[in-house]
């Protein structure tokens, strides 16, 4: 009896072995880094974040660039934009900075049944002009409730 113990013991081990080389094979080869050109990438593009307000009240624009995913720097924004909104008709508007990178459009009477496009002239020469779009009218907020919840408050 004593021999079938240490010879099950032996194939036992044996297999718990090879299952152990067999996973530390299976999660080694998982471990591969990934770092698609996207993340690295040094080329920077300009963001145009805002909208339109057409209800009288101020339009605000933010313009900034946007950076590689592994800079921790803080995002920079493009200050010394000429901006305009046009109208089909060919009213124009234009956009003072308010701040860097902010542009604000005071309350104009924008018609909701024209249509408008947006013109950026950047301080290095290179413009860039949106198609027409149609303006949309924001419903108005009908009700605002919150829940506290106690357990999630630490």
């Amino acid at each position: 009896m004593k021999i079938v113990k240490e010879k099950n013991f032996k194939i036992v081990r044996a297999k718990w072995l090879a299952w152990s080389a067999v996973a530390g094979l299976a999660v080694g080869s998982c471990i591969d880094p990934f770092s698609p050109p996207e993340v690295n990438n040094t080329e920077t593009y300009m963001v145009v974040d805002g909208f339109l307000n057409v209800n009288g009240d101020t339009s605000v624009v933010k313009l900034s660039h946007t950076q590689n995913t592994n800079e921790n720097a803080p995002v920079t924004s493009e200050s010394g934009a000429f901006m305009t909104v046009e109208a089909e008709n060919g009213e124009t508007y234009q956009f003072s900075e308010y701040e860097s990178g902010v542009y604000k459009l005071p309350p104009a009477s924008l018609d909701l049944n024209k249509r408008y496009r947006l013109h950026i002239k950047r301080t290095n020469g290179s413009e860039y002009e949106s198609e027409f779009v149609e303006v949309s009218k924001t419903p108005p907020i009908d009700s605002i409730t919150y829940r506290y919840d106690a357990g999630r408050d630490a």
